[in-house]
C-alpha cells in the first residue's frame, strides 16, 4: 500500500515538474513554428507505463492543470486528456509498451488524437477553422518534435514507476 502511495505522490511530483518546465522552458521554444507540448508527452507515457485506472487520474490531473495554468478554457484539456487516456488504452494489447517502437507509434498517434481533439474543440467552442492541409501538416510537425520529448519522458517514468515495484 505504501509504495502505491509513494508511486502515485512520485508520478504528481514528476506532473508539476513536466508542467512548470512546459510554462518556463518549452513555450519559448520553436522548431519549425511548432513547441515541444511536454504535457501531452507525459500523458502518453502515463498511458504506457501505469495501470489504467492510474494513468486516467494522472490524465486527468494533468488535464485539471493544463486547464488551471492557461485559464482561458474550462476542462477543454480535461476532457482531451481524458480522452485520449482512454483511447490509447486500447492500444496496449496490439503494441508492447517497453520498446522504442512502441513509444514512437504511441506518441505519433497520441500527439496526432491531441491535435485533431483540440481543433474540433476549438472549432466548436471558439470557431476557429483552418484547412485539412494545413492541419495534416501541424499533426506531423507536432509529431516530429514531440517524439524525442516522449523518449526521455518514457525512460525517466519507467525508471520512476520499476524503482517503486
Amino acid at each position: 500500500m505504501l509504495k502505491k502511495v509513494l508511486t502515485y505522490i512520485l508520478n504528481i511530483v514528476f506532473l508539476l515538474i513536466v508542467v512548470v518546465l512546459q510554462l518556463k522552458v518549452f513555450n519559448n521554444i520553436h522548431v519549425f513554428g511548432t513547441k515541444v507540448n511536454l504535457v501531452v508527452c507525459y500523458v502518453i507515457v502515463t498511458i504506457m507505463v501505469n495501470s489504467f485506472k492510474r494513468q486516467v487520474y494522472l490524465s486527468m490531473l494533468a488535464g485539471i492543470l493544463t486547464d488551471l495554468v492557461l485559464g482561458h478554457t474550462l476542462a477543454k484539456y480535461l476532457v482531451i486528456f481524458t480522452m485520449l487516456s482512454i483511447i490509447l488504452e486500447s492500444m496496449k494489447n496490439v503494441y508492447k509498451q517497453d520498446t522504442p517502437f512502441s513509444v514512437a507509434v504511441y506518441t505519433t498517434i497520441g500527439v496526432a488524437i491531441f491535435e485533431v481533439l483540440t481543433l474540433l474543440i476549438n472549432i466548436f467552442t471558439e470557431g476557429i477553422t483552418i484547412g485539412i492541409i494545413a492541419c495534416v501538416f501541424a499533426v506531423i510537425e507536432s509529431v516530429l518534435i514531440n517524439i524525442l520529448a516522449a523518449y526521455v519522458l518514457f525512460f525517466v517514468m519507467a525508471k520512476i514507476n520499476k524503482g517503486m515495484e
